[in-house]
């Protein structure tokens, strides 16, 4: 199973703005949209990246935890009127669990979708002994 991580998921339960100034010094400004879906094999992460360039984007795995991060650049600074879309500092982070064969992860990047493919661990077998 894959989740994603979020350090104050119980506090926002309990009281949703207590910690929102906290969240916002430790989080990017934009966290990327992502879809998740499971196959027989695989865990299959899309994530809508558009407007960032591949050398831009990073892929990690530590300590069990998928984390993807990427700089969106500026094109121009002069005469903008109006700028809704977010410049800057990317990032995106999923708890992987016991399942994943982290070895086996891979990514391909196409159209501003990052797709993350994280194959399945195979399951071991237990032989179980007799006197």
């Amino acid at each position: 199973m894959i989740n994603t991580w979020d350090p104050f998921a119980v506090f926002d339960r309990l009281h949703p703005d207590a910690f929102a100034s906290a969240r916002s010094r430790i989080e990017p400004a934009y966290r990327p949209r992502a879809d998740v879906r499971e196959s027989a094999e695989a865990f299959l992460i899309d994530i809508e990246l558009p407007g960032v360039a591949s050398e831009d984007l990073r892929l990690e795995v530590e300590d069990g935890v998928l984390k993807v991060s990427a700089e969106r650049k500026a094109e121009d600074e002069e005469g903008w009127r109006l700028r809704e879309r977010h410049i800057g500092p990317l990032e995106r982070r999923f708890r992987l669990g016991g399942a994943i064969q982290e070895d086996g992860i891979e990514a391909r990047f196409e159209h501003g979708v990052l797709r993350v493919t994280l194959p399945k661990r195979a399951r071991r077998r237990v032989e179980i002994q007799t006197n």
